[in-house]
């Protein structure tokens, strides 16, 4: 069960919830189950498909990273989209307000593009108000990837997003070890703890 006490994580939840917990290096237990610390934009969406799998009972499915985005130099909001060898390209956003109204965030919407083609892949990128979130030019996210409802059957990235292979579990602990590599950068270093409102490796594996 979520903050939002249903069986879906709301773009409020992670905004307000969620990602601030990640900046400062202090995720809610748990966390690592379905919000993976993975550089989404080093890889095309299809490659992060086949390493973890959709969270169980997510509203449209999908699959949750806690990442960085890059600003271009000299602009405070373009942003950088390369994954890859293709490009998430912005579609729309949306202010995140609470109860009172007062905007805590913001969503924007993208969808993956290749070889002058757009795919079925689309991405949320959810942001917090807070200014210790940005540090030079890194911005920390939560982003949300998914198929596109409106996907044909015959889809390529459903097809793609269903590739996911269970990994085994570890003999010693019982857990499987995509559990442990969620919480893990790619050199097997703990990538949840942030210095100055900035990801950073820092240095060891938090206890499962």
């Amino acid at each position: 069960m979520y903050p939002s006490g249903c069986h879906v994580l709301v773009h409020q939840d992670l905004i307000t919830f969620y990602l601030p917990r990640l900046i400062v290096g202090k995720p809610p237990k748990d966390t690592e189950k379905f919000i993976r610390c993975v550089d989404v934009y080093r890889s095309e969406p299809w490659d992060l498909a086949g390493k973890f799998a959709p969270v169980p009972r997510c509203e449209k499915g999908g699959r949750f990273f806690f990442t960085s985005c890059k600003r271009h130099k000299g602009s405070s909001t373009k942003k950088e989209r390369t994954a890859g060898a293709g490009t998430w390209v912005r579609q729309n956003s949306k202010e995140v307000k609470n109860k009172a109204g007062v905007k805590v965030g913001e969503t924007q919407n993208f969808r993956f593009k290749k070889d002058g083609r757009y795919t079925d892949w689309l991405m949320e990128e959810h942001h917090c108000c807070r200014q210790q979130a940005v540090a030079g030019d890194e911005e920390p996210v939560i982003c949300r990837m998914y198929v596109s409802p409106r996907a044909p059957p015959d889809s390529a990235a459903r097809q793609e997003s269903a590739a996911f292979v269970q990994p085994p579990r570890d003999p010693a602990t019982g857990d499987r070890e995509e559990a442990r590599a969620a919480v893990r950068g790619e050199d097997g270093r703990c990538c949840l703890g942030m210095s100055g409102g900035a990801p950073e490796l820092c240095g060891g594996v938090h206890a499962m």
